[in-house]
């Protein structure tokens, strides 16, 4: 029994010696720690992080600026009436104008918040929120 503890023993060194790695030269031994931070470093995917955390900044900037500024909005419209209404009707001595078969209309609206009731800042930690929890799925 003794004997079979002895060769069983010389056998696990040996294989330990055998299977052991070297350490990389002049560097630390090579750790699971650090396997998994090389792994990631070099995972293609974590390379968007950058752009990521680059695009929820330059979103909640975008939201500050835009909440600051007034908004402008043009717009038009142009129809024509194939058929118009007519009114049968003739006054003595005057005369009823035709209604016109195209007509255009243009607006310009102006807004600006005045009052913003924390609302923006709601939708800025909800875009903070957002971006980090993206950001999470790649870590």
């Amino acid at each position: 029994m003794d004997k079979s503890r002895g060769i069983l023993l010389a056998l696990l060194l040996l294989a330990r010696g055998v299977l052991a790695q070297p350490a990389p030269a002049g560097g630390p031994p090579l750790t699971l720690a650090a396997c998994y931070e090389e792994a990631r470093q070099h995972y293609p995917l974590l390379r968007r992080l950058a752009l990521h955390d680059q695009q929820a900044a330059i979103s909640v900037a975008r939201l500050k600026t835009l909440e600051q500024l007034p908004q402008v909005a043009l717009g038009g419209q142009a129809s024509y009436q194939s058929e118009v209404t007519r009114v049968p009707l003739e006054l003595p001595g005057r005369a009823l104008p035709a209604i016109a078969r195209d007509q255009y209309r243009l607006s310009l609206d102006l807004s600006q918040n005045l009052y913003d009731g924390a609302s923006p800042a709601g939708s800025r930690s909800l875009k903070n929120s957002a971006a980090r929890l993206a950001i999470s799925k790649w870590k």
